[in-house]
């Protein structure tokens, strides 16, 4: 079984240095918006994909974990006062799925969507919408749109949804379907449910995530494995690959696991004017700690190498602003006596010159590994909303239950 979230080998060409900035920079505020406390409010809110922000102001995610059971997973709000409502307790049966891993997007509705790990009909992972409360209405609705069978379509989902304009929903399952390497699968609302590619072919790659859609209808993605079949224990270090709308695959850029990386990140994003992509690999680069990388016509580009310092290890996490800034979060480094000796993670912003800052580094009680693997959401004041899987309130756990946090005016130069 592949593990959620969990960060592999190696990098790729560090072009230049970049001018490295440390602590919280003027104007910007950091605030724990909210502790999880292990009862009935949930725990360790993982989420791969990325928090949900509404016009409010309120925030929308998931935990993968309940205090009742293990792995169950709840869907929750967080208003702006900062308080906590469960929208959907996912069922001791698991009929609608458990471990919601995968995040939330939401449409035009305020319908939200998501993904489970497991459970469903058939215990391999499930994509569940959840609707508003109609008039007259106090609950939210769920309805299960897939279950998935494995062999058949895919088994195990950790990472995001995306939608397109029509609200076809497009993801990726990380085993299963034929070649029991992994699918990425179009569902409409309805619940028609199509396969766009099995993944398996070791060069082509395996375990894919990180997706991203054109408007012509092309998906783009990047797998945790396959590829060059030497790389990574023999695993393969991944690719990043193109799919027409008919589900043919292209591959892009295949990892050597050399100075070029490999084992990207869950997370891809398409700059549609430029025709580039960017994204983020956990560890190799110059100091085997990460990279935040560039791939267009020319080929690949490393834009930032990890230095497992101050400035962050282990990179989980990056969403990229209208003026070609990148923001993420690394799970590991910052203050490297915080869960000694790893550290608690830090988060940080690369601009469009490829400078680099470190914007905050986190504690035990204001948090530990953040946004794993992907949650990070920034609205459009240039706040920058996250989830932290760990840390918090401590006497929910030895290590907490995880945070939610805001850092206003993150976008702020």
């Amino acid at each position: 079984m592949k593990s959620p979230c969990s960060p592999v080998s190696i990098w790729m060409v560090f072009l230049s240095f970049t001018f490295l900035m440390m602590g919280t920079s003027p104007g910007q505020t950091f605030t724990t918006l909210y502790s999880f406390t292990g009862t009935t409010d949930g725990e360790y809110p993982f989420d791969n994909g990325s928090l949900v922000v509404d016009s409010k102001g309120d925030l929308y995610g998931t935990t993968v974990y309940t205090a009742q059971e293990k792995g169950r997973g709840k869907v929750f709000r967080l208003s702006q006062a900062g308080q906590e409502s469960v929208l959907d307790d996912f069922g001791s049966n698991n009929p609608d799925g458990k471990e919601p891993f995968g995040g939330l997007i939401a449409d035009r509705a305020g319908n939200l969507y998501g993904t489970t790990w497991a459970g469903g009909v058939y215990g391999w992972g499930t994509v569940f919408e959840l609707s508003p409360p109609r008039p007259g209405h106090s609950g939210w609705t769920e309805t299960l749109l897939h279950s998935f069978e494995k062999y058949s379509d895919g088994a195990e989902l950790n990472g995001p949804l995306i939608m397109d304009a029509a609200g076809n929903l497009y993801g990726a399952a990380v085993e299963g379907g034929h070649n029991n390497g992994g699918t990425v699968f179009r569902l409409n609302t309805q619940g028609n449910f199509v396969v766009l590619h099995n993944f398996g072919n070791g060069p082509n790659g395996e375990v894919p995530g990180g997706l991203a859609l054109d408007p012509a209808g092309n998906v783009y993605g990047s797998t945790g494995e396959g590829g060059i079949q030497s790389c990574n224990g023999g695993s393969g270090c991944g690719v990043v690959f193109r799919l027409s709308p008919t589900g043919h695959e292209s591959v892009l850029h295949t990892f050597t696991g050399g100075t070029d990386g490999g084992v990207p990140g869950p997370v891809l994003i398409l700059d549609v004017p430029q025709r580039a992509l960017y994204g983020i690999a956990a560890a190799g680069g110059e100091f085997d700690c990460g990279v935040i990388f560039k791939l267009d016509a020319t080929g690949e580009t490393v834009l930032y190498s990890f230095m497992c310092g101050a400035d962050g290890n282990l990179p989980d996490a990056l969403i990229r602003d209208a003026a070609g800034n990148l923001y993420g979060a690394a799970a590991e480094g910052g203050d490297l006596s915080c869960n000694a000796p790893d550290g608690c993670g830090v988060l940080f912003k690369l601009d469009a010159a490829n400078n680099y800052t470190v914007l905050y580094t986190f504690s035990p009680t204001n948090g530990d590994s953040p946004a794993c693997c992907g949650g990070l959401v920034l609205d459009g004041a240039g706040n920058l909303y996250g989830v932290t899987k760990n840390g918090g309130d401590l006497d929910c756990d030895p290590g907490g239950c995880g945070t939610v946090f805001e850092l206003a005016g993150a976008s702020e130069d």
